[in-house]
């Protein structure tokens, strides 16, 4: 809907992006006390954040003016400002791939572990990674 209006309104095609992504974000915004560390950093990082951040201070004045979540996630803002820049995933499938290893389903979902671990500050070099992969890959 936001989409429909903003088009007829002939705002800007990224301007248009970034709101309808606040939107369709912004129920999210409520878990986030609970979510898992990397789950929260991967949502601090969005370059939309700072506008679902404020639509989301919006929401909270006009329904139950309650701004502890925003509250937590403007410390968690400041905080992850203070911690290194993450960098692009330690280990590509390629990298797997060149160890021995099948592409696949399999593969797929310990990559998908690895960047979690790596978002959750527990793997911080590629070889760390290769590592718990072939640990990982031998359960299997």
């Amino acid at each position: 809907m936001a989409e429909q209006i903003l088009e007829r309104l002939r705002f800007p095609r990224k301007e248009i992006e970034d709101i309808v992504q606040a939107v369709r974000c912004h129920m999210q915004f409520k878990d986030a006390p609970q979510m898992r560390k990397s789950t929260l950093r991967q949502m601090l990082m969005r370059p939309t954040f700072p506008l679902e951040l404020a639509l989301h201070r919006l929401d909270c004045l006009g329904s139950h003016r309650r701004l502890e979540v925003y509250d937590f996630l403007v410390q968690k803002a400041e905080e992850l400002k203070h911690l290194p820049q993450i960098r692009p995933p330690l280990v590509s499938g390629n990298d797997l791939m060149a160890l021995g290893y099948a592409p696949g389903p399999t593969l797929g979902a310990v990559l998908a572990e690895i960047r979690e671990k790596q978002l959750e500050d527990e793997l911080k070099t590629a070889e760390e990674a290769k590592e718990w992969a072939k640990r990982k890959l031998a359960k299997t």
